[in-house]
């Protein structure tokens, strides 16, 4: 089948500067990854029934990357199904395979620890089949990768994890040096395990690209991470960490550290994730695995997920059509394509029309813009009826957070779109929502509504807002920065 290619030439500044929270200006990417090897433990294993590589798979299909996983086992660790090996989204197979174990450390893929329960205690120098042993756990001949994402950490902080509260920031020490070595000045002094995985790589393939990804910030609800109790220093320890990880990483040369925590915080208590994006403690649900993916994604210069959707800026929406009815007074002008402002004061634009086979609105921000109260878009489309709302801390879906965040964020707009779906390319029929380029909500389904046709309703609170509508079609947001909203040229009273 045929794939919409996108041109990767936006530059770099541009990219990182149009990211959610980026650790470091995106890396030139590239639209060919070759043979790509998945490093990690449960998070990357999956133990949902998704994982956030088959997110992230996703979305290099979107944008026409190609890429081939390799590994030396395959599919998710907790016998919940996971994503079937060969599993495909728009034609193309998800071969699920990867080098992820539950409980898995640096240590033991570094090869300094063996464990036999875990991938038969082989480590990275026999799985590139550099440690001249034959056996199992080994890649086939020709399957040396070409991009290795390494996910690990999780597990050597938990070791060095003692009972009592406040054990992650008295193990920082001793942990951060079993990983990344100890710091000499602006050097480090390369005896970590994670030296000795990016070392193998390289002896194996020199020219691989070679991307770390940082430890999870995050705890559960109840403050616990690890199934042990966690205070505020020991998630600024794991933020040490992190912020270290990112030095180590540009000493060693490294394509690109990402930070995966945006949108999992509650950004309204001190290290909790919100409730809905775990399925335990620690490991991402489908929601977690989804942010997690765009975080790459973004992180590495890559544009958002389309569902199969075209990518149509909001200054390029037709007009509307015939059969749209507006509701009297409100600021839309039928004639007029793109953006309409929704000044302060002015509470709800209605706009109906009796089919829809898809549709789109977008909101975007005074770049001032206070969160004063919250803002209600609503889609009726297809007997559903949509409700996100954007929030002082977040954007919900009803009352479940989708991303969690001081809103608005700085340049991003917010876009909710109705696609019908097809479930022969592996894309769910409902409701999609994507903060700037980073989808944030996929196939969401709304309450039942009886009325036929279609219906959009913004309900505005004090924070002035222009938004573009296409009620005929649903589109992909622009991989581009957004420019600054036409009319809002001033800040709100």
């Amino acid at each position: 089948m045929n794939l919409p290619h996108r041109a990767l030439t936006l530059a770099a500044t541009a990219l990182a500067a149009f990211c959610l929270p980026a650790v470091a200006a995106a890396p030139a990417p590239v639209d060919d990854l070759g043979r790509v090897l998945y490093v990690g433990d449960s998070i990357t294993h999956g133990k949902s029934s998704g994982s956030w590589r088959w997110e992230l798979f996703k979305i290099f299909v979107d944008n026409g990357i190609r890429q081939q996983e390799v590994g030396v086992q395959s599919g998710n660790y907790n016998g919940r199904g996971g994503i079937a090996p060969g599993t495909r989204y728009r034609g193309i197979p998800f071969a699920n395979r990867h080098a992820a174990q539950f409980s898995e450390k640096a240590a033991e893929a570094a090869g300094r620890l063996s464990e036999p329960c875990r991938m038969g205690g082989t480590g990275i120098r026999h799985w590139l089949r550099l440690d001249g042993a034959g056996g199992n756990w080994q890649l086939a001949e020709g399957e040396t990768p070409d991009t290795l994402f390494i996910a690990l950490g999780t597990n050597d902080f938990g070791a060095e994890h003692s009972s009592e509260a406040g054990g992650l920031a008295r193990g920082l020490p001793a942990v951060q040096a079993q990983l990344i070595g100890k710091r000499q000045g602006k050097a480090w002094n390369g005896k970590g395990d994670m030296d000795a995985l990016v070392d193998a790589m390289r002896e194996a393939n020199p020219e691989a690209r070679i991307v770390a990804i940082g430890v999870p910030t995050f705890s559960d609800a109840v403050g616990r991470w690890c199934h042990k109790a966690v205070t505020p220093k020991d998630y600024e320890a794991v933020r040490e960490y992190n912020r270290h990880l990112r030095q180590w990483g540009e000493w060693k040369g490294l394509t690109a550290v990402i930070d995966m925590n945006a949108g999992f915080r509650d950004v309204g208590k001190q290290g909790a994730a919100v409730a809905t994006m775990l399925v335990d403690q620690m490991h991402p649900g489908a929601q977690g695995n989804l942010l997690y993916a765009g975080n790459v994604a973004k992180q590495l210069g890559y544009a958002g997920r389309t569902a199969g959707l075209k990518r149509k800026a909001a200054e390029d929406f037709p007009p509307l059509a015939e059969g749209v009815r507006v509701m009297e007074g409100s600021p839309v002008e039928p004639a007029k394509a793109g953006f309409h402002a929704l000044p302060k004061g002015n509470k709800k634009v209605f706009l109906h029309t009796e089919s829809a086979q898809g549709a789109t609105v977008e909101l975007r921000f005074h770049p001032k813009a206070r969160m004063d109260e919250p803002i209600l878009v609503r889609l009726c489309a297809a007997g559903q009826e949509a409700q996100l709302q954007i929030r002082a801390k977040g954007l919900y879906w009803g009352n479940t957070c989708l991303y969690s965040a001081e809103m608005p964020v700085a340049g991003e707009a917010v876009r909710l779109a109705y696609v019908p779906g097809n479930a022969a390319e592996g894309i769910g029929g409902g409701f999609y929502a994507w903060l700037g380029d980073m989808l944030v909500g996929e196939a969401l389904r709304g309450k039942p509504y009886g009325q036929d046709g279609l219906n959009i309703f913004i309900g505005q609170g004090s924070s002035p807002v222009s938004f573009a509508y296409d009620p005929a079609a649903a589109w992909a947001p622009p991989a581009t920065p957004f420019s600054s909203p036409p009319g809002l040229n001033t800040h709100p009273n």
